[in-house]
């Protein structure tokens, strides 16, 4: 069986995955939301990090949980948890990398801000390495969520050049784009490891870029 096809689920389980991916979105934004209320508007304006970074953990954790819940021994062949190359995985990782850096300097010629504002506010007031494991633990959840088993889905029925762009849009809404520019950024973001997942019939390759586009922007907020 080809990597589109191996592992896929079907239809009814695309139903429970999209409920997996929004109770992942919702445990995120419900913890991160606790924690500012608990805190109170102290933690809101100088600790913000905090939340973030807790509430992306508890998000992945959550997620995590309710796949391995729904597939246990079929994860890793649903999901194509397979292994590549060192080789591959450096090429796309550096090609990965520089796509965000492109992007970032289509939005500096527009006049636009690179960095997130809520993202210097967060590094500013919690631990980087806190911050570091909550966006590693989301890259690699997000990979095996929608270039692993969204994109088999998707694949075998739509063919993998449209599943490229379905797993994309997806990708994009679940972030929350919060203008046009945001939106598109994500969007070719989410078909680059796309096309990545198609090339390599793997999940595992798109984790590295999308570590490194995720850490790049805590280098950002952390510089002087």
């Amino acid at each position: 069986m080809d990597a589109e096809g191996k592992g896929a689920l079907g239809w009814v389980a695309v139903a429970v995955l999209v409920a997996a991916g929004l109770g992942r979105s919702l445990a995120m934004m419900a913890t991160t939301a606790v924690l500012v209320r608990m805190g109170g508007p102290t933690m809101a304006e100088t600790q913000i990090g905090w939340p973030i970074g807790i509430g992306l953990l508890a998000g992945t954790a959550a997620g995590s949980a309710v796949l391995v819940a729904l597939l246990r021994d079929r994860l890793r062949r649903a999901a194509a948890i397979e292994p590549v190359s060192w080789s591959s995985l450096w090429a796309w990782a550096g090609m990965g990398l520089a796509l965000t850096f492109a992007l970032d300097g289509v939005a500096w010629l527009q006049g636009r801000p690179v960095l997130q504002p809520e993202w210097v506010s967060a590094v500013a007031s919690a631990p980087v390495v806190l911050l570091g494991l909550a966006l590693v633990g989301a890259s690699a959840f997000e990979e095996i969520y929608f270039r692993g088993l969204l994109y088999g889905v998707f694949a075998r029925r739509i063919g993998a050049y449209a599943a490229i762009v379905v797993t994309a849009l997806l990708f994009a809404l679940a972030h929350f784009p919060g203008d046009g520019w945001r939106f598109l950024e994500v969007l070719v973001s989410g078909a680059f490891l796309g096309v990545c997942r198609l090339r390599t019939g793997s999940a595992v390759a798109g984790i590295a870029p999308h570590v490194l586009g995720n850490l790049k922007v805590l280098a950002y907020a952390a510089a002087p």
